[in-house]
């Protein structure tokens, strides 16, 4: 969108001439996007500290003999390959379909709004900001103990710290350091956002050897999953439907 600030009034809106001419020295009002190879994802998800194990075994398997003149065991790195194969091909499909499932939400946020052109209402646009961002002020808490701070916090460890999608960059972007989201816990499992569950989790072990959950998602999958009642659960509920 444009505004003029100089030859024409701005209460008449740009011509249709200006606006071309606008369009061509500065471009669509939108964000570029950055494609993605598919192939370099897929092997991103080989690239981790299990599927290193995997990948020493299978290594294992074909240059170490079995002895006694036997040949490699190529049966057992078939199998390690297979299921290295198995396990990123599961894991790539969840991520491109919380990718898409992102992708699709954010485009049903993208504001609309109307502008003059030749002193007519007849044009609509799409408002884009160069970045997507949380309004830390609008977070609320719900429980004793824990602080906006703390929310983020979780938030951000139920978010990915790798291959993100523009959420999760959003969310862990709000920490001081990006490596506070995995500083000083172990990841055992992490749960991608699906279009089914509309939510992300991480488990993990911090340093004193307790186990945690936490997840981030959908308002109604969040309380639901928190068990809220009473005060909470109405309290929460309102709070997401004027938003």
């Amino acid at each position: 969108m444009a505004t003029d600030n100089g030859g024409g009034g701005s209460t008449e809106g740009l011509t249709s001439p200006e606006g071309e001419q606008r369009l061509q020295i500065f471009g669509p009002n939108k964000l570029e996007e950055k494609k993605e190879s598919k192939l370099l994802k897929f092997l991103g998800f080989m690239w981790n500290p299990l599927s290193w194990v995997m990948e020493i075994a299978a290594i294992m398997a074909i240059v170490l003999a079995n002895g006694g003149g036997k040949p490699p065991d190529w049966q057992d790195f078939i199998g390690i390959v297979s299921l290295l194969i198995i396990n990123s091909t599961i894991s790539f499909i969840e991520e491109n379909n919380a990718g898409n499932a992102a992708a699709a939400l954010m485009a049903g946020l993208a504001p609309k709004t109307k502008v003059l052109r030749d002193s007519k209402c007849d044009k609509t646009g799409t408002l884009t900001l160069n970045k997507l961002t949380v309004d830390k002020s609008l977070v609320e808490v719900f429980v004793k103990d824990m602080d906006k701070d703390a929310i983020v916090l979780h938030a951000a460890r139920a978010s990915r710290v790798e291959n993100q999608d523009a959420i999760d960059a959003c969310i862990v972007g709000m920490l001081a350091d990006p490596k506070e989201a995995r500083a000083g816990i172990q990841e055992v499992h992490f749960l991608p956002f699906n279009p089914v569950e509309k939510r992300t989790a991480i488990t993990y072990i911090e340093s004193d050897g307790k186990w945690h959950r936490s997840s981030k998602g959908a308002p109604e999958q969040i309380i639901e999953l928190c068990n809220m009642r009473g005060d909470a659960r109405t309290k929460s509920s309102l709070s997401t439907s004027m938003r």
